[in-house]
């Protein structure tokens, strides 16, 4: 799976999907629906310190699971994981 997340290959599958990107403040009440190849080369670089936390995009949850399952599908989750647990996954990536 880390494999399928680095840059290169989640571009190459999946550059032209689009994607959800939400502010960086605590609610995130903004959210902009770009393809991933627009975020990782207009959002996915360093940031002055002075941007706030709602300037800033970042790609977090809102995951489109139908869409994105063949990728989701290749994640293990640990094995000390309880099997009566209820677990929820996100998925998302910043840079």
């Amino acid at each position: 799976f880390r494999a399928l997340c680095a840059r290169d290959a989640l571009l190459r599958t999946w550059g032209d999907k689009r994607i959800v990107l939400s502010t960086a403040n605590t609610h995130s009440y903004d959210k902009h629906t770009k393809t991933l190849r627009e975020y990782a080369t207009h959002h996915m670089q360093p940031q002055r310190l002075d941007v706030s936390g709602d300037k800033t995009l970042y790609w977090f949850g809102d995951n489109n699971y139908t869409e994105w399952a063949d990728h989701f599908r290749e994640y293990r989750q640990p094995p000390f994981i309880p099997a009566s647990a209820s677990v929820a996954l996100s998925f998302g990536i910043g840079g």
